[in-house]
């Protein structure tokens, strides 16, 4: 197996810890846990440094391993504003922000959107039934055909929930690279 498939196996694993949710991560056990596998994962694949010596933060890890395995190239299901601007004018569009409740208060959701928890995605869209979707984000629950839009702050953790929700078996799934970020951005300047 070439180095960069083992890279990309390994990110995928990282990913899972990096992105569980905050209660497992800050649990003691599990937080002594989540430190080490980083750690380690650091002092094998950057030689020359250890694990405890380095301060880095798992969103910063979790982009360079991203970018080793060619997270973040641009695809035929990335959206830009333009096609965002389109997307919201359509009903049978789901747009989903998979940004944490704290950002979500900090500037509210985008428009359009229901928000549902990057963590909480695949949970939400697989395992809840059609009435209690529908009572929870006043929209129907969407089948694995439905048109979806992912967005985040910056389009590098919608990326993550896009390709988290293809392997489910959703086929038509999109992500809105330019996320929060570019939206408030073109807002201010039409």
């Amino acid at each position: 197996m070439s180095k960069v498939m083992m890279n990309c196996h390994k990110t995928r694993f990282l990913q899972r810890i990096i992105t569980l949710p905050l209660f497992l991560k800050t649990a003691p056990s599990l937080k002594i846990i989540h430190s080490h596998i980083l750690r380690q994962h650091f002092a094998n694949n950057f030689p020359g440094t250890t694990g405890t010596n380095r301060l880095f933060s798992s969103t910063s890890f979790l982009r360079a391993e991203m970018a080793n395995c060619g997270g973040g190239d641009s695809n035929e299901f990335d959206m830009n504003y333009d096609q965002l601007l389109e997307a919201q004018k359509n009903c049978d569009i789901l747009i989903i922000d998979v940004r944490e409740h704290a950002e979500i208060d900090k500037t509210g959701a985008l428009p359009g959107s229901i928000h549902i928890p990057m963590c909480n995605v695949a949970d939400e869209l697989t395992n809840l039934s059609g009435d209690t979707f529908c009572e929870k984000y006043s929209r129907d629950l969407p089948s694995k055909e439905t048109k979806l839009v992912f967005s985040c702050m910056s389009g590098r953790r919608s990326s993550i929930v896009q390709d988290r929700m293809k392997k489910l078996g959703f086929t038509n799934v999109y992500n809105y690279k330019g996320g929060w970020s570019e939206w408030e951005q073109k807002q201010k300047c039409p």
